[in-house]
């Protein structure tokens, strides 16, 4: 999903509430001025990669999370995994 900045000539409460429910990246009302417009793009585009860093980190921790339920039910990772959980809590292995 790409993120939206609406850019708009309406401020008023019902519009914005509207908005909102979209959930954009930045709302600009006219007039503006150029330097505004970059901001706003700039800080919708820094958030946008953040979010899909974020996600896909936490893609990978529930990832994580599956395989070393399946090495414990099993039984077969044994050592290995303690080492792993035991650098995720900042402990020496």
């Amino acid at each position: 999903m790409s993120p939206v900045v609406y850019l708009t000539a309406y401020s008023d409460n019902k519009i914005l509430e509207r908005a909102k429910r979209t959930e954009p990246f930045g709302y600009i009302v006219k007039p503006f001025d150029e330097k505004d417009l970059h901001s706003s793009i700039e800080i919708a585009l820094h958030r946008h990669r953040k979010e899909k860093e974020k996600n896909g980190m936490i893609q990978a921790l529930r990832c994580f999370m599956w395989i070393s339920s399946q090495c414990l039910r099993k039984n077969q990772c044994g050592l290995e995994l303690k080492i792993i959980l035991s650098i995720g809590n900042g402990e020496e292995p």
